[in-house]
């Protein structure tokens, strides 16, 4: 079984090692975030890690993070709550204010599935197949799951699945690809996670907040 524990507030040593994402759509906020808590962070592009204070910074796949922070690699990494679960890795973990999509399931809006009983025997595709199997089988729903890493919407197009389980953010990639919203799986947002729950300090916390 796997644990998440969310914590209010988190001391940051004075050196230490980050993991941000070197792409994507949490890329920037999190290095205007880092930034607004008194780390001042200057990446060139291609830089895969850079000197931050007294402080490194390492730039790797949003999905790569939490097995950095797990392994000791870095102290702290800024991913999406979705990737987190999706890895079924044991973190400590606190919100931070950007980020904010939903995993959801949806379905083609010619289809007669209203319910998520009737995809019983279906074959869903996804990029969080972990996330996708225990939300499912919490429910007792037996689905296939088809992992896919890219182009999840073209799945039941394509007559490979009859569902997916995809990020939703405003809809608009659902309607154009004519899928409808079923059930939201997972309310995500960015987080900072880590490893050791000694950490206790809202400091930190409170002078990205001043900043903002």
């Amino acid at each position: 079984m796997v644990f998440f524990t969310q914590c209010l507030s988190v001391s940051i040593p004075a050196s230490c090692k980050f993991a941000l994402p070197s792409k994507g759509r949490l890329s920037q906020p999190a290095l205007q975030w880092l930034t607004a808590t008194g780390i001042n962070v200057s990446r060139n592009e291609r830089e895969l890690s850079c000197t931050a204070g007294s402080s490194k910074v390492f730039f790797a796949r949003a999905a790569d993070v939490p097995r950095l922070v797990e392994s000791g690699a870095v102290d702290f990494g800024i991913t999406g709550m979705d990737l987190l679960r999706e890895s079924a890795l044991q973190l400590y973990y606190c919100r931070l204010p950007f980020g904010n999509c939903r995993l959801s399931v949806a379905v083609p809006l010619q289809s007669n599935i209203s319910s998520l009983s009737q995809l019983d025997g279906k074959v869903v595709a996804t990029s969080f197949p972990w996330v996708t199997k225990y939300f499912f089988g919490d429910l007792g729903i037996d689905v296939s799951i088809l992992e896919l890493v890219g182009s999840v919407e073209a799945a039941c197009e394509l007559g490979l699945a009859q569902a997916i389980v995809d990020l939703v953010s405003t809809g608009e990639t659902l309607r154009k690809n004519r899928l409808a919203e079923l059930c939201v799986v997972l309310e995500s947002q960015a987080v900072l996670c880590f490893k050791r729950g000694e950490f206790d300090a809202g400091r930190f916390f409170e002078r990205a907040r001043k900043k903002a």
